[in-house]
């Protein structure tokens, strides 16, 4: 996500050894959505990205999956909102 957003901002990024920079760049801040499959990919996920897709297998599991984004969000400080 640094790398994603640093690219998008207009930032230089050595990616294997190589200086690498999107000319076109705008310089702003890209919103990045991860998607996330189990506990610690959904807490990794809200801590990182802007915003999280959840792959639940059964719809039951959705109420866990929420909580464990929602924490990860609300120890960065942002505040969670309504899933759509």
């Amino acid at each position: 996500m640094r790398v994603f957003r640093a690219l998008n901002g207009g930032k230089s990024v050595k990616l294997d050894g190589v200086d690498t920079r999107f000319p076109l760049a705008g310089g702003w801040r890209a919103t990045g959505v991860v998607a996330g499959y189990g506990p610690k990919a959904l807490r990794t996920a809200g801590r990182i990205g802007d915003g999280v897709i959840l792959q639940l297998p059964i719809p039951i599991s959705s109420n866990g999956a929420l909580a464990s984004s929602a924490k990860a969000l609300e120890r960065l400080g942002a505040i969670p909102q309504k899933s759509r």
